[in-house]
């Protein structure tokens, strides 16, 4: 598996254009994302003007050495009054105006159509009414138009659909359902509601669908609001998508926009970002990529034949035993102080050779206390999948009355008021919701609902139990966290905002369980909460 050139998705056609032209190209930015305006291309109808700043910024790039995706908005004050085109009409004229880009910049490598057409910054009028089934409709409608033109003017052009703000696997199969890889070479995802570790795991999902076996996956924009935090997030992701298979992703901004932590500052000096990905276009895209394996709690890409390493994951010492070795942090600065060095779950560290490395000659990965851990761990399961294969913690709902009853994959934005990502659900409590990081008790009548999180030990243990829950939803009784070992009630206390729970010396038999179960506590009003499970061997700890 390759991984993905690394590319910047920004403004530059409307911010400060000639200094950040100027940044781009001095750096060098060689895959660059931007939407072309058809409002401003077209200002009457038929006649297309190139010569304004938000049409013409393509010209000042080498548009064979810099890999191009243009964005075209579906949305014209000559059509429809402004709003997302939804007629026939509208929707022709959408498509000629496509064509045009297309002829008017032959170099361009992509055309991207849409953005975040499942939401609803970037769609007007009707089509913001509409629920997600029928916006993918008219998605495949505006795809279908285009692609009849740029396969006929420009086939070598990629075209990029989906245009799907987040993992929303539930809206773009139906998109796929109406014959739309027909129409486009790629799904276009900004998953900024995904943490990078739950990555593959989703489009895992997204693939679950026949139609994705041919389609490729473009990230057009990923970002952090946190400048220190960004390095470690964008190398992060980075080695998520690249054993994801995706190919080719962009960062969001190359300057600060907004919240968005840039490459650079707006006065040009270079941000850690920058350094990053500096880092990442220079070293590791286009290399070939490997998963490492060091166990569940520890996430790793080998890249360029093993010659650099990025580890990251639950705390556990790292030494390393070869002279020649570099390690970096994930803004690419050497680390000096490496005898004492432990991983981080947000800042990858980077080991670096001329030649191959492996785990356990060349670093070492000290014991680690962690067995099982509901995010680190968190699945989706397939139809009939048993739920003994489940990692670490099983997942079950519980309802008066009934036995334990297995979750089910629900793929996400399937409807109105659904999780944008893939998420575990049942028929038998519509309001349930289960994710990595957080759940949802709920539904259109009150009923005696836990969702429960069960280990089931392979051996005799004493175990060291960590929950963390906060309530997020409105203000109502909250819910009730019960902790049972065997059978025993351990904990059993109400959470109204936020609680830490710690329990130590925890012992179970080979075969016996240990559950937490979070419950309704009688009105179900304002039942979703973040939370994180983890239970760590004690004697592993202690020592």
């Amino acid at each position: 598996m390759r991984a993905p050139p690394i590319g910047v998705a920004s403004n530059f056609g409307v911010d400060q254009q000639d200094r950040v032209l100027r940044l781009a190209q001095a750096f060098p930015i060689l895959n660059m994302r931007d939407s072309i305006s058809w409002k401003e291309l077209e200002r009457e109808a038929g006649a297309y003007d190139f010569g304004r700043p938000r049409t013409g910024f393509p010209a000042q790039f080498d548009l064979e050495k810099v890999a191009t995706t243009l964005i075209v908005h579906p949305a014209n004050p000559l059509y429809e009054a402004g709003n997302t085109v939804m007629t026939e009409h509208g929707i022709a004229a959408f498509a000629r105006y496509v064509e045009a880009v297309a002829a008017a910049y032959p170099g361009v490598k992509a055309i991207e159509v849409a953005n975040e057409f499942n939401g609803g910054s970037f769609v007007k009028g009707p089509a913001l009414k509409l629920g997600p089934m029928a916006r993918a409709d008219l998605h495949a409608a505006h795809l279908a138009a285009v692609s009849e033109r740029l396969r006929a003017r420009a086939p070598e052009v990629r075209i990029i659909g989906g245009a799907a703000h987040s993992i929303p696997a539930g809206y773009l199969w139906r998109l796929l359902d109406q014959g739309a890889a027909a129409w486009m070479d790629a799904i276009a995802l900004h998953p900024y509601t995904t943490e990078p570790e739950q990555f593959v795991r989703q489009v895992a999902v997204l693939r679950r669908h026949p139609e994705m076996a041919g389609l490729g996956i473009d990230v057009t924009e990923f970002g952090h609001i946190d400048r220190e935090a960004a390095p470690g997030y964008m190398l992060r992701y980075y080695c998520q998508m690249a054993l994801a298979g995706v190919d080719r992703v962009a960062w969001y901004p190359l300057v600060r926009r907004g919240k968005y932590a840039g490459l650079f500052t707006r006065d040009g000096r270079i941000e850690p970002a920058g350094r990053s990905y500096r880092m990442i276009a220079a070293e590791m895209a286009g290399t070939d990529v490997e998963t490492v394996g060091a166990g569940a709690f520890t996430y790793g890409c080998a890249f360029n034949g093993g010659r650099q390493l990025v580890l990251w994951g639950a705390p556990r010492p790292v030494t390393v035993l070869a002279s020649d070795v570099t390690v970096r942090g994930a803004d690419a600065v050497v680390v000096l102080a490496r005898e004492e060095m432990v991983l981080s779950r947000e800042a990858p560290l980077v080991f670096s050779a001329e030649r191959p490395l492996a785990l356990g000659t060349d670093i070492r990965l000290g014991a680690q206390a962690l067995l099982a851990d509901s995010f680190d761990q968190f699945a989706y399961p397939s139809e009939g999948e048993a739920l003994g294969n489940a990692p670490g913690f099983q997942r079950f709902l519980q309802l008066a009355g009934a036995d334990d009853v297995p979750f089910v994959t629900r793929p996400g934005q399937e409807a109105r008021r659904r999780p944008w990502t893939p998420y575990l659900g049942t028929d038998l409590a519509e309001g349930v919701r289960l994710t990595a990081r957080g759940m949802q008790l709920g539904g259109r009548r009150a009923q005696d609902i836990g969702i429960v999180h069960r280990y089931v030990s392979g051996q005799d243990v004493t175990l060291d139990v960590s929950g963390k829950l906060e309530t997020t939803g409105q203000a109502g009784d909250g819910v009730m966290v019960v902790i049972k070992a065997s059978g025993e009630v351990l904990v059993q206390q109400g959470v109204q905002t936020e609680e830490e729970i710690a329990l130590t010396g925890v012992k179970l038999g080979a075969g016996q369980a240990l559950d937490i179960v979070v419950r309704t506590n009688g009105s179900m009003r304002g039942d979703s909460l973040r939370h994180r499970f983890q239970l760590f061997d004690a004697e592993v700890a202690r020592n």
